[in-house]
């Protein structure tokens, strides 16, 4: 459930996903650490940051379900970001470097900077984790599939110009 934000935000985590890792900055402490993407790893990496105010990630194609998941299930809260403003954001700052400590580093600052203006912050969630489901953006749902714009045939189409009605 969402709030609308009621006090700034003071500390983050960035966390950029992939499919074998996750790359951790904590604005905090400014240590940045590379986790392997797995359940029971990142449940022990992530638990001594229960108290920071938010945790960033960026939507990757679902790589970041089980991350979301877990960060529900440590209660720290988190939001998924999209990566076109994240990247939007870093290029209007001057910068251009693409590797996972400077993006993690990135997210974290962008949630200190927007965080409290932008981002809908989130409240502590409930000890209970949300199903895989709940967690899935409606960015990342299939798209229906689009109508094919279809033509009338030619003869049927001349022969409706050329009757007239009474």
């Amino acid at each position: 459930m969402m709030t609308k934000p009621s006090a700034k935000i003071h500390t983050t985590l960035g966390l950029d996903v992939s499919q074998d890792s996750v790359t951790l900055y904590d604005s905090l402490t400014r240590q940045t650490l590379t986790i392997t993407n797995q359940r029971d790893t990142l449940i022990e990496a992530l638990a001594p940051f229960a108290d920071r105010d938010l945790a960033l990630c960026e939507a990757t194609g679902g790589h970041e379900d089980g991350l979301l998941a877990i960060l529900h299930a440590l209660a720290i809260p988190a939001h998924r970001a999209d990566a076109a403003k994240v990247k939007a954001y870093i290029r209007s700052c001057g910068k251009r470097a693409k590797t996972d400590p400077i993006d993690a580093r990135w997210l974290a600052q962008y949630g200190l900077d927007h965080a409290a203006s932008s981002l809908p912050r989130p409240a502590r969630p409930a000890s209970q984790p949300s199903s895989p489901a709940a967690t899935t953006p409606r960015t990342l749902l299939p798209k229906p599939p689009q109508r094919r714009k279809t033509q009338t045939p030619r003869p049927r189409r001349r022969h409706a110009q050329n009757h007239h009605y009474r």
